[in-house]
């Protein structure tokens, strides 16, 4: 019966760095939930039983730099704290390099406790409830992800609605819109597109291991590819460090430094950082003056 199955049934979804939609999305979904059990005639209590578990996700991690990773997971931990999740993994911070090492296991399970111990984390049930952002952020999500969920069931299911393409199209519509904000840095990785590190940041882990399911049966359906927003980023990384191993350098931009200091400094800087996304070295003049 739907009353004795909703107990049994645990919900997961990704956590990212976007504090507030995080948040906002375990509330939302919290919301869905009561409103499925309620179509199915359970009471609210029966929806209040479900376990909701977060995963930091993979997407936001970035290759370069890892280190800024601390802080993305960090900001996903405690999203998904804020919005009500009981069970929260962290990934490691250099996950999208390789086997994480024991220092980086040690800082991935040390983030709840640092959150809990530290922030008080879980001394308020629901942090941001009367917050005008979030509620109005909750109540869109919600609203559109019923209007979805409703959409999937009159396709026939979620089999159909992937068998038939509509899950993909959906995604790769939200995709490319966001890959163009990131490719345009209207929205920013730091550490990738802003700020990025051209010295080498010293970390090196061993690969993952090769994962290759073998499925069998079954419908058959277009696949969908796990991607990282950073990856466009790190292939123009790649290409530059390909040069250096050729040519003993990255390739080099020269920047003229026109006036004092505090004229050029945050020009040059800021172009500093454009060309340093894409692994070119700026050469920044001395100042240069017109006398």
């Amino acid at each position: 019966a739907p009353e004795k199955a909703l107990g049994q049934i645990a919900i997961g979804l990704a956590a990212d760095a976007d504090l507030f939609l995080t948040m906002a999305k375990l509330r939302a979904a919290r919301r869905v939930v009561t409103r499925v059990a309620e179509a199915c005639g359970a009471p609210a209590t029966a929806a209040a039983k479900m376990s909701f578990t977060a995963s930091t996700s993979e997407r936001m991690m970035a290759k370069r730099d890892p280190w800024v990773n601390m802080l993305r997971t960090t900001i996903a931990c405690a999203g998904a704290a804020f919005g009500g999740a009981d069970a929260i993994t962290v990934l490691p911070f250099t996950w999208a390099l390789g086997q994480p090492d024991a220092f980086a296991r040690r800082i991935a399970r040390n983030t709840h406790l640092v959150l809990q111990e530290e922030s008080s984390a879980g001394r308020v049930i629901d942090p941001a409830h009367g917050a005008w952002y979030v509620e109005a952020l909750t109540d869109q999500l919600a609203a559109k992800a019923w209007e979805l969920f409703q959409g999937i069931e009159a396709k026939g299911g979620m089999a159909k609605a992937l068998e038939t393409g509509f899950i993909q199209g959906e995604i790769a519509r939200v995709a490319e819109t966001r890959a163009k904000s990131i490719a345009t840095r209207t929205a920013e990785l730091t550490g990738v597109s802003a700020f990025p590190m051209l010295d080498d940041d010293g970390v090196t882990v061993s690969p993952h291991a090769p994962f290759d399911p073998i499925v069998k049966g079954g419908i058959s359906i277009a696949p969908l590819t796990p991607l990282r927003l950073a990856a466009p980023f790190e292939a123009l990384r790649d290409a530059a460090d390909a040069h250096k191993i050729k040519t003993g350098k990255l390739p080099q931009v020269f920047v003229a430094a026109l006036g004092d200091p505090a004229v050029h400094s945050i020009p040059t800087t800021w172009i500093s950082n454009f060309l340093a996304a894409g692994g070119i070295e700026a050469v920044v003049s001395e100042p240069l003056h017109n006398s």
